[in-house]
């Protein structure tokens, strides 16, 4: 589909999109990135949209590394590992976090046709990229933003029918190299998710499964299916994360958090720790506080 036609089905469309519904929060804003060779690395239980508007920067997953230029758009899946090492600076860009059921409540997609989710859910090494027409269409949008410094944006119909056209601009004719099972409902799997974000100590997927009425067996492939990792990584990168934050914000011993966040074997919980962020507990806490 080329790029005007893409637009006129977008304003024709969105009046079936109640864009008013912000029950599913939709954040974003501009960060300013100007120490060279920066490296980070994170996980989060949203989706996430980048958009690099200067610079050059190397965004890294555990089995793939893309270099972005400006104009470049990565996707992030929900507690997916993942990290940035900043090439050329100062580099600025745009990133969108959501969960997966604002992307659910977006009637346009159901309207054309779109799969909003398989960019997300297939493997890193396989996510579309922007077309190089497209790139010029996606600068002049983001210049009517407000691009203070480190400035987050207030929610609104606007910022979401951009999101909704970068993705448009991004799936294009694109599809994946391995089939995606289309049925996505993050539903029947809320008690299995709010199980793991309120608890301290690990889930089992037995747990979980008795939650959501599901067999084991149907609720791991129904849970890898929908949010593309398997329930352990999922309830185990939680952990890690929860972990990560007590790190930053309180002066608990390393033993401590690690004990608070499920992790009963101090080796297990480091080397889980160090496969994610890619150093120590001790390095990271002492480079973020």
């Amino acid at each position: 589909m080329e790029s005007k036609e893409h637009q006129k089905a977008l304003i024709d469309a969105v009046a079936l999109q109640d864009l008013t519904d912000f029950s599913h929060p939709l954040t974003a804003g501009f960060t300013d990135h100007t120490i060279p060779g920066e490296m980070v690395f994170d996980l989060h239980y949203e989706l996430e949209l980048g958009f690099l508007i200067s610079g050059n920067m190397l965004r890294i997953w555990p089995d793939f590394t893309n270099n972005l230029n400006p104009g470049d758009i990565w996707l992030t899946a929900m507690a997916e590992p993942h990290g940035y090492k900043i090439i050329n600076q100062p580099c600025r860009v745009l990133v969108f976090l959501f969960t997966p059921e604002l992307l659910s409540s977006f009637s346009l997609g159901q309207a054309m046709g779109i799969d909003w989710f398989s960019p997300f859910l297939c493997a890193a090494s396989d996510r579309p990229m922007v077309e190089p027409w497209a790139k010029e269409f996606l600068f002049n949008k983001i210049k009517t933003l407000n691009q203070g410094e480190y400035n987050d944006l207030p929610d609104s119909p606007s910022l979401r029918i951009l999101l909704m056209e970068m993705l448009i601009q991004l799936i294009g004719n694109w599809k994946p190299s391995t089939a995606i099972n289309p049925q996505r409902d993050i539903h029947p799997l809320k008690p299995a998710l709010d199980l793991v974000f309120h608890s301290k100590e690990l889930v089992q997927a037995q747990q979980a499964a008795e939650l959501c009425h599901m067999a084991v067996s149907s609720f791991n492939r129904n849970f890898k299916r929908t949010l593309g990792i398997s329930f352990g990584r999922f309830a185990l990168n939680h952990r890690l994360q929860q972990a990560a934050a007590q790190l930053v914000s309180t002066d608990k011993p390393i033993k401590s958090i690690a004990l608070n966040s499920g992790f009963v074997d101090l080796s297990h919980f480091y080397k889980s720790f160090k496969d994610i962020y890619r150093e120590t507990p001790k390095d990271y806490r002492s480079r973020n506080r």
